[in-house]
């Protein structure tokens, strides 16, 4: 598997990773922001990242609109021209499936799913005009097409209450109509994070 970073390393490749390549692209001047523009600025990009399975994206910090509407760009670039199909953002693994499957299903659009009560999304994400930007690109996309773009959530902990509250109820639904033992349910939702 090739993997690629462009900004940030990725924590789940691991730090010192001789896999890991960089690479450099020749310099190409970002003509606009607005995600509604073509992706002609951003052949450099799109040409670096082809046949890579990994490519990140990072930031400095979680904060900057023109930061987030670059990166909806470079998602869109990517999906559209690239290679992209999924798009892994911070959020608990619970909270990410919830969203998506919640959006899937005609429960809710993505933006609204992505913002709750099922499930959210970091607060950085959620709130931001410009994330909400991407976050409708890919509702608009075409997921039982021949190039969906998947969003999914990634983060080590549980990060919201849908995550603690309704996660552990659904567990046990799920564990007691597929006959699974329950052996250690009772400790395991006592032990939950309040």
């Amino acid at each position: 598997m090739r993997k690629l970073s462009l900004l940030l390393p990725l924590l789940l490749i691991g730090c010192n990773n001789s896999e890991v390549e960089t690479i450099s692209t020749p310099y190409q001047a970002l003509e606009s922001t607005d995600i509604q523009s073509d992706n002609s600025d951003l052949s450099n990009l799109i040409t670096a990242t082809r046949g890579y399975d990994i490519v990140t994206l990072g930031e400095s910090s979680h904060q900057g609109s023109k930061v987030f509407s670059l990166r909806g760009r470079m998602v869109k670039a990517l999906h559209q021209e690239g290679d992209a199909d999924l798009l892994v953002m911070e959020a608990g693994f619970y909270d990410g499936l919830a969203a998506w499957q919640n959006y899937l299903t005609g429960k809710q659009t993505l933006l609204d799913a992505i913002t709750g009560p099922d499930a959210n999304y970091m607060f950085m994400y959620r709130f931001s005009e410009e994330m909400a930007e991407l976050f409708n690109y890919i509702h608009d996309v075409d997921q039982q097409g021949t190039n969906p773009l998947i969003l999914a959530g990634y983060e080590a902990r549980i990060t919201s209450d849908a995550g603690c509250s309704v996660m552990f109820d659904e567990l046990k639904r799920y564990l007691n109509n597929n006959d699974l033992p329950l052996r250690d349910y009772a400790t395991s939702s006592v032990s939950r994070p309040s």
